[in-house]
């Protein structure tokens, strides 16, 4: 998580909200498949879509190099899932 907030049962809230926020991206994209398609026949239309793919693949990799650098300072710490479930029991 981004700003690494510690509360109890917030990182299943957050992977929770990161499966939805999936599942309505793809609904989405099927739903408006056509006009997707429509755009792609123009030149402008693929440059939109080059620079969003440019993007999020940017933001991706730069999300698995923190991810990576905060596991090697933290000594590969588990998930804080377990804690927030222990509580619970």
């Amino acid at each position: 998580m981004f700003f690494h907030i510690r509360i109890p049962g917030i990182m299943v809230l957050h992977e929770l909200g990161g499966l939805i926020l999936i599942i309505l991206a793809l609904l989405h994209l099927i739903l408006n498949w056509r006009a997707m398609i429509s755009c792609c026949q123009h030149k402008s239309g693929r440059i939109a879509i080059f620079v969003g793919v440019s993007i999020i693949v940017i933001l991706l990799v730069l999300g698995i190099a923190h991810d990576d650098h905060h596991r090697q300072r933290n000594g590969n710490q588990k998930s804080r899932i377990q804690p927030s479930l222990q509580l619970a029991d």
